[in-house]
């Protein structure tokens, strides 16, 4: 239901393309939020955008339906009461109509 209703991209933050992340990156570094900035505030903005971009675009950083756990964190419990390794290293998602 989590891939069917938010569409993420990736499992985790880890399977992202290093082209793909260094492009979003210099994207945000570009934005009218960090023009005029300072370096050091530069990053810090560039960071934030990120971690709000992260959360969009990979299952594992979604927040789990209308609760305030993500879904890693979610996984992370059930390895706690289970005591398996538990992973998720892809998944697929079929869309009728486009």
């Amino acid at each position: 239901m989590q891939v069917a209703g938010l569409r993420p991209l990736y499992p985790t933050i880890e399977s992202i393309p290093a082209a793909e992340l260094e492009a979003k990156k210099a994207e945000l570094a570009a934005s009218d939020a960090t023009a005029g900035k300072p370096e050091a505030v530069k990053a810090q903005i560039v960071e934030g955008q990120l971690k709000k971009w992260f959360a969009e675009v990979v299952l594992v950083e979604q927040p789990f339906r209308d609760q305030d756990r993500t879904v890693g964190q979610l996984i992370t419990e059930s390895i706690a009461k289970t005591g398996e390794n538990i992973k998720v290293r892809r998944f697929v998602r079929f869309e009728l109509g486009e």
